[in-house]
């Protein structure tokens, strides 16, 4: 065996330039391995500590005027998705009297409430059979859903369940949980406003439904409400009831529904609230109320 120059300097660390290449390939290599790994880490940590921590102590952090600019971004979101084109000028129903029966029907509801800031209520001309809880302490009602009802404690039953949802914080933690990082990063830079996070959060509020424990808990604050307001409660068992007769499981198109208790837990409940109570408007009001949506 030659004992060349070559030799001899590899064996003592003297590497050619291509293997001192090919050894900074390796390392290379095995850097990008591990910043991939941290990078992947650091990911999972957030998505699943840092963003659902977040949205828990939304309340918290998110000052009640924040908090009422995002919902009014968010709806003026969902309501250019759901009303028609040629009702856009009208989007929001003004009636005056209807307005007046929905402000006597809401007011001994937001009387037992506590939030941050005042409940707001608004009602938009749209088919859709619905009603959503916003953050800021909003709730849209929509035509359709007041067009399905058939008395005024019926409505009151399903906004009591809206205000549940606010009383718990539900909305804002559902937007943060839905938009995510994008929500994070925009709090972070001093904008939650940009247009990603607010169609993902308007989308997640119209068609995700909350858990079934935090539906099952808003429909508790619903009936809580409901007799603390001396209202008659049986309505509100008697909507969801001709509901889902209606509209059968698999076509709710209220996506609560989709995740609520099953029916029989649902009647205990209102079995279990005192019985009797008064209709939240006379039967003049709640035909003005039906009508809140017509021309002035």
């Amino acid at each position: 065996m030659i004992d060349s120059a070559a030799s001899r300097r590899v064996r003592g660390g003297d590497a050619t330039p291509a293997l001192q290449a090919v050894g900074r390939r390796a390392d290379q290599s095995r850097w990008v391995v591990r910043r991939a790994g941290r990078a992947l880490a650091a990911l999972a940590f957030l998505i699943l500590g840092v963003i659902p921590y977040f949205a828990d102590h939304a309340s918290q952090w998110v000052s009640p005027r924040l908090e009422a600019q995002l919902g009014d971004q968010v709806a003026d979101f969902i309501i250019r998705f759901t009303v028609a084109t040629g009702d856009k000028d009208n989007a929001e129903c003004r009636n005056a009297k209807g307005r007046q029966a929905l402000d006597k029907l809401v007011a001994p509801l937001e009387a037992e409430l506590s939030l941050r800031d005042k409940l707001r209520v608004r009602v938009i001309n749209s088919s859709l059979l619905n009603a959503i809880a916003l953050p800021g302490n909003q709730i849209l009602v929509f035509k359709g859903l007041i067009d399905f009802t058939q008395g005024p404690n019926e409505v009151a039953g399903v906004l009591g369940h809206e205000m549940g949802h606010l009383q718990l914080d539900h909305p804002m933690r559902l937007v943060i949980r839905e938009s995510g990082t994008a929500f994070l990063i925009g709090l972070v830079m001093g904008d939650i406003f940009g247009g990603s996070a607010i169609s993902i959060a308007g989308t997640g509020l119209l068609v995700t439904a909350f858990s079934r424990d935090a539906e099952s808990a808003a429909d508790a604050e619903a009936v809580t409400l409901m007799s603390k307001a001396g209202l008659d409660i049986a309505p509100f068992g008697a909507f969801f009831e001709r509901l889902q007769a209606e509209k059968g499981d698999g076509e709710i198109p209220i996506p609560f529904l989709r995740t609520h208790p099953p029916s029989d837990q649902r009647a205990k409940l209102i079995e279990a609230a005192p019985p009797g109570g008064r209709q939240a408007l006379t039967p003049a009001e709640w035909q003005d109320l039906k009508a809140i949506c017509n021309p002035y």
